[in-house]
């Protein structure tokens, strides 16, 4: 039931992103250092679809922001990017790696 309510408010935020969100993925980008955690969630939202495999690193980063929902999406982000949860590079940050 968590996995459902955490896909649903990916895909809310997906479309927010769409409607409100950075327009290109430069804005992205640098959404995900912004003061705000709307715009922050917005920004890993927006990666889903505009993100390149150069985009990892900061997405990987986001794994470890304050707020749950933006660790959420920026980890659904990666997979939009083509990152795997099991590539070496990301592991280390994974999610469900940090409750084993």
């Amino acid at each position: 039931m968590k996995t459902l309510a955490a896909l649903l408010l990916v895909l809310l935020a997906a479309a927010a992103a769409e409607a409100a969100g950075p327009r290109d993925r430069t804005e992205a980008l640098a959404a995900l250092d912004d003061r705000d955690v709307e715009t922050r969630r917005l920004g890993a939202a927006a990666l889903a679809e505009r993100g390149t495999m150069e985009d990892v690193d900061r997405l990987v980063q986001a794994l470890r922001d304050a707020d749950p929902l933006v660790r959420a999406i920026a980890e659904r982000s990666l997979w939009g990017c083509g990152a795997a949860p099991a590539t070496p590079r990301s592991i280390a940050c994974w999610p469900s790696a940090w409750s084993r």
